[in-house]
């Protein structure tokens, strides 16, 4: 497959004709890309894996997303990843790797190894599909669920630029998942439930889960990815090496590379809004939203009311303060661009 063109020099045009300008750069014949997003593999060495930053999980990203106590709890402290081994056969990727623990992923050819299955404790298949499997009842593992008495759930999208918005359901669904096997294990080990006698978590069994899709190295590789940049706090490039340390034949081509950065920065600001709002429920925080709220019902508005852009300008131009400020900073230390030059005749 050939490369895209590359820039053309504008061919110079003779003075005769009388144009007495020229184009400042080339130009091209293809639409504009966004750069390419470069993973380095990750070199060997006797605790590469730990460089990761595997050693315990992340603060929460959200409320709705379970913290790090819970993932302590339910894996008994256990957040490191599997050691991966120096070699790596062809014929592996028709296997499931242990990426954590508690997950494995792998294609749909280790969802029919029942011995695989019961050996390694799975208690949950989760399918990562494309609706239209879904509909034509493809990449299912309910049967094989049923038939060992485990969990099986789906996660549907109708292409890949869904992922990212499926990403926090898949992460849920294993969440919930871990705690309630978490929450069996402990019932069963304690007794008659609650009135039992105290049991350590170690004692505890982990819940276990198979993810998986056709091939086992793009969509399920994504969302394990994407729970390890959750409940880790991994950027993407160490995320995808922490798949790509277990399974060497996931892959994450640029589309999916660009979308899995986009949820990160997601991420990011969902983070930073929970840790402002753990900060406005400690003292500080209380006080000024008590005076903002006493401010606004003074003026007849009930609550904390965010000006708008007319209000904010209105009071900036009383005040003389608003020439020059609106919007200013975005537009600061930009350097205009001619795309044209002046050329001598």
């Amino acid at each position: 497959m050939s490369s895209p063109p590359g820039p053309h020099p504008v061919p110079q045009l003779s003075s005769s004709l009388g144009v007495s300008h020229r184009s400042t750069s080339g130009y091209t014949f293809y639409v504009p890309a966004p750069p390419r997003i470069l993973v380095p593999p990750l070199a060997w060495t006797p605790n590469a894996l730990d460089l990761l930053g595997l050693k315990k999980p992340q603060s929460p990203v959200s409320s709705e997303i379970r913290n790090a106590e819970f993932l302590k709890r339910v894996t008994s402290g256990d957040f490191s990843a599997p050691k991966s081994s120096l070699e790596w056969r062809y014929e592996w990727r028709r296997r499931a790797q242990s990426i954590l623990p508690f997950i494995y992923l792998g294609p749909i050819g280790a969802v029919k190894d029942r011995s695989f299955l019961e050996g390694e404790g799975v208690t949950l298949l989760l399918a990562v599909r494309n609706t239209r499997s879904a509909q034509a009842k493809l990449l299912d593992g309910t049967k094989v669920a049923n038939e060992l008495g485990i969990a099986s759930h789906a996660v549907d999208v109708n292409g890949n630029q869904e992922l990212i918005a499926a990403f926090p359901h898949a992460i849920q669904l294993i969440n919930d998942h871990l705690s309630r096997i978490y929450e069996q294990q402990l019932q069963a080990l304690s007794g008659v439930g609650n009135g039992g006698p105290m049991v350590e978590s170690s004692s505890v069994k982990t819940g276990k889960v198979l993810v998986f899709c056709e091939s086992g190295n793009e969509r399920s590789a994504a969302v394990v990815a994407a729970y390890v940049m959750t409940m880790y706090g991994l950027d993407l490039i160490r995320a995808i090496q922490t798949v790509q340390s277990q399974r060497f034949c996931a892959v994450f081509d640029d589309d999916m590379k660009n979308l899995l950065l986009s949820y990160a920065t997601i991420l990011d600001a969902q983070r930073d809004v929970t840790r402002s709002a753990e900060q406005m429920t400690g003292l500080e925080g209380a006080k000024r939203a008590s005076e903002t709220t006493v401010r606004r019902s003074g003026s007849g508005v009930s609550g904390a009311v965010k000006r708008s852009v007319d209000e904010a300008y209105d009071t900036e131009m009383s005040s003389g303060d608003a020439e020059g400020q609106i919007d200013n900073d975005r537009f600061g230390g930009r350097e205009g661009y001619a795309p044209f030059q002046d050329r001598m005749l």
